[in-house]
């Protein structure tokens, strides 16, 4: 996750789950705050959730027109005469 979130790749999460101080039975962020220290990341963990919101809200608006453009496209060759 902190990879592609870093890397501008976009993650299937709006947010990291659970709470921040929380055990790892209950919690997300113990697993997050052991992978930025291996990774060594730059990234900063104060921004995870706001950076996997935005880009899950993107995703989720590319697919909504995604979508639509299809069930326009899939109504334009039902009622197009056959050539």
């Amino acid at each position: 996750m902190l990879r592609c979130i870093q890397s501008g790749q976009y993650w299937p999460q709006a947010k990291v789950h659970g709470d921040r101080e929380a055990s790892a039975q209950d919690s997300e962020w113990p697993a997050v705050r052991a992978a930025h220290r291996q990774l060594k990341s730059d990234l900063q963990l104060e921004t995870l959730d706001d950076k996997l919101r935005s880009s899950y809200e993107a995703e989720s608006r590319r697919r909504e027109l995604f979508r639509q453009e299809l069930i326009l496209r899939i109504t334009r060759l039902a009622i197009e005469p056959r050539r």
